[in-house]
């Protein structure tokens, strides 16, 4: 199924602090999420001519948009010690991948962190934070496995394991239960992710990323009226790329 996990979560404060640079918030990357499915061309309506264009390695294009940030300055507590971090400059980099069809199947994104740490580095302190315990650090990390990001390699047993710590540390948290739940649809454990989203809807009735989950591994457990249900509800929520998975199933 499409890794979309990952960089949908707001990093929060804990994350500010360790990379000295902006993150996505929820409501952005519930936006970027809009995009999946929609053509390139509707894109750049909305968005204007991206900043840059590439050829994808696979007959798409991959569109560049480039927004510029300034982070001021600031201090907190680790470990007993107060930590300063300077005022720092870098752009933001949206991405969209498109296909030969033009239809956008995946987005990214990164920051040009001009000074900053750079990747092995931020990567180390969220391990590192996530060895202590740290709930978001345990899903931020969790997610960079399950999508083979951030230079770590595509191990889903290993992000399953993270989203177990986060969920341990906070039994309410919604996306990290859902997340798990995708991870063990990739390990072929249908009945684990049908708990785990369920768990997540009854945590979050409007969940819509749920729903699709819980819909996709009905589908692949037979129950087709079930998966139906759940992602028309998913689509009905604004998870609009449920449709493609609800036309395949309808037209079997």
């Amino acid at each position: 199924m499409r890794k979309l996990v990952i960089f949908p979560l707001a990093l929060l404060a804990f994350i500010l602090n360790l990379a000295g640079c902006a993150t996505l918030t929820n409501s952005q990357s519930d936006i970027l999420d809009t995009w999946l499915g929609d053509s390139q061309s509707n894109l750049i309506k909305s968005w204007g001519p991206p900043d840059s264009t590439a050829d994808d390695s696979k007959g798409g294009r991959i569109l560049t948009y480039i927004v510029h940030f300034h982070d001021d300055g600031y201090s907190y507590e680790q470990d007993g010690e107060r930590i300063t971090e300077p005022a720092v400059d870098y752009n933001r980099m949206k991405m969209f991948f498109a296909n030969p069809t033009g239809k956008i199947y995946y987005w990214k994104w990164y920051d040009d962190n001009g000074g900053g740490d750079n990747l092995d580095s931020y990567v180390s302190k969220v391990r590192k934070q996530a060895d202590q315990g740290n709930k978001d650090a345990c899903y931020l990390l969790g997610g960079w496995y399950f999508n083979g990001e951030s230079g770590l390699p595509q191990d889903y047993k290993e992000a399953i394991k993270l989203y177990t710590k986060a969920i341990d540390k906070d039994p309410k948290f919604a996306k990290a239960y859902c997340n798990r739940g995708s991870a063990r649809n990739d390990m072929n454990d249908e009945q684990g992710a049908l708990e785990d989203c369920s768990k997540a809807i009854e945590l979050d009735p409007g969940y819509a990323f749920a729903y699709f989950v819980r819909g996709y591994s009905k589908n692949k457990s037979g129950d087709k009226q079930g998966a139906l249900e759940d992602l028309n509800t998913a689509e009905k929520l604004g998870y609009k790329q449920a449709n493609d998975l609800i036309k395949e199933i309808q037209d079997k």
